[in-house]
């Protein structure tokens, strides 16, 4: 579970922001391979993690500071 917090952070944002597994699929994410990594089983490519994050608007800077337990303002998010 190595990369748990990494997904844990992800679906928590996805949420905030009110996508579904879905809406990635069209990014050429899978429902199953999203699911998988929210859950910390395992690792998105780096690509398609920073599409993601941008299709959140969340910046690789910021991900990373909720990574290691910093709270954005919501106003940030």
């Amino acid at each position: 579970m190595i990369y748990k917090k990494y997904g844990e952070t992800f679906l928590r944002l996805r949420k905030q922001k009110g996508f579904n597994l879905i809406f990635f699929e069209q990014l050429g994410i899978s429902k199953s391979s999203l699911g998988k990594f929210e859950r910390g089983e395992s690792m998105l490519g780096f690509d398609k993690l920073t599409t993601a994050l941008q299709v959140l608007s969340v910046t690789l800077g910021e991900y990373e500071n909720l990574l290691n337990d910093f709270e954005l303002d919501i106003h940030e998010l």
